[in-house]
């Protein structure tokens, strides 16, 4: 998922993979797809972490673009942006408020669970728990669908459907 979304280089690509994937959670939620919770979660995860990057790196692009930017701009704000881990996405993104204070927090609650979870897997002793993997899982559902919001957002603020195009 996570490269995939990274490469896309169309907006219907861009768009049509989110719209998949949210498909594919809504389907093992609606369903009870008990064995297939876990690994929805870890989708998400991915998603979110790399949604963050992608805004954070649209977001540099457009803010410098106000200025002449040259392509060795381009290159090292695209650089820095890839070598971004989960933390220093979230913290960038609510710097330059393409996150409010609320979802900052929840996605850095999101973050401290992925890593005991990731961390620490073989003493997750609740793993097989799906209600609480489905809990977890919709938690994760509404956080992937407010960044989608704030996709859209900043979609609408460059005002230019040629954003779906930067691939990070």
């Amino acid at each position: 998922m996570s490269q995939n979304l990274l490469a896309l280089l169309k907006k219907d690509d861009f768009v049509q993979l989110i719209n998949e994937m949210a498909d594919e959670i809504n389907t093992n939620l609606n369903n009870k797809e008990k064995e297939k919770y876990f690994e929805s979660i870890a989708l998400l995860y991915s998603f979110i972490e790399n949604v963050l990057k992608w805004l954070v790196y649209a977001n540099g692009l457009w803010t410098r673009s106000a200025k002449q930017i040259s392509p060795k701009d381009v290159r090292e704000i695209r650089n820095f942006c890839k070598k971004l881990n989960f933390f220093g996405a979230i913290n960038v993104a609510y710097v330059d408020c393409l996150i409010d204070f609320k979802l900052y927090k929840r996605i850095h609650e999101i973050r401290e669970e992925r890593n005991m979870i990731i961390h620490k897997l073989w003493f997750f002793e609740r793993r097989s728990d799906r209600r609480l993997l489905r809990k977890k899982l919709e938690k994760l559902a509404r956080t992937a669908n407010s960044l989608v919001k704030v996709l859209n957002r900043l979609t609408r603020r460059i005002g230019v459907d040629e954003i779906y195009e930067i691939a990070l």
